[in-house]
């Protein structure tokens, strides 16, 4: 209250500036309204990206497929249901679009663009950057040949970093289920892969 008697209101509290749900959000862009999907661009659009990236390992190309994936969310906005997981449906299209990717051999065609430059003083000794590419090339071929439901669960929750119940919504199981998935994946990969392991000291 002023020294004249008059009441002075302050600012609204800031839970009044609360952020749209996904739900309410995609019932706008349902009906055409580029604000609200832009607001889900923003919202996801790191997570796409670091996904991509972490699949592909290139930056042009991840950036590329991120506008892919939102296209394909703009293209799908008439047939969206209320409840579904916006995250788990980007990621699935992310990942598909990624395998694509990879098929072609994109990132292939870049490894060997790269390896001109990997001559470069203070670059890494040649057998070491082929061992290293090695690896990466059996980790994502483990992934590739694990089954389809654990190769699935395992990607959306290492690299897009949903939780169980994310990953539950977006497949349609329960999250139970997810677990057991998971640790099926796990379970395989560790064997598929237990060669790289480092060796256990013998001293």
């Amino acid at each position: 209250m002023t020294r004249d008697g008059r009441v002075q209101y302050r600012c609204a509290p800031n839970f009044m500036m609360i952020d749209p749900t996904d739900d309410e959000l995609m019932a706008r862009v349902g009906a055409g309204n580029r604000l609200a999907f832009e607001q889900i661009h923003d919202r996801y659009g790191p997570r796409v990206y670091a996904f991509l990236w972490r699949l592909i390992g290139d930056e042009a190309i991840a950036a590329d497929l991120r506008q892919d994936v939102f296209f394909r969310l703009w293209q799908a906005r008439g047939n969206w249901k209320r409840g579904g997981s916006v995250p788990g449906y980007l990621i699935g299209v992310a990942r598909n679009l990624a395998i694509d990717a990879r098929r072609r051999e994109q990132v292939h065609d870049r490894w060997r663009e790269a390896a001109a430059h990997e001559s470069m003083p203070g670059a890494p000794a040649p057998d070491v950057v082929l061992a290293q590419k090695d690896v990466a090339l059996r980790v994502h071929a483990a992934i590739d040949a694990l089954p389809a439901r654990p190769r699935e669960v395992f990607i959306l929750k290492r690299d897009a970093s949903l939780s169980y119940q994310e990953i539950a919504v977006s497949l349609g199981i329960s999250p139970k289920t997810v677990e057991v998935h998971m640790g099926r994946a796990l379970r395989l990969l560790r064997e598929t892969l237990a060669d790289l392991r480092e060796p256990a000291d013998s001293g």
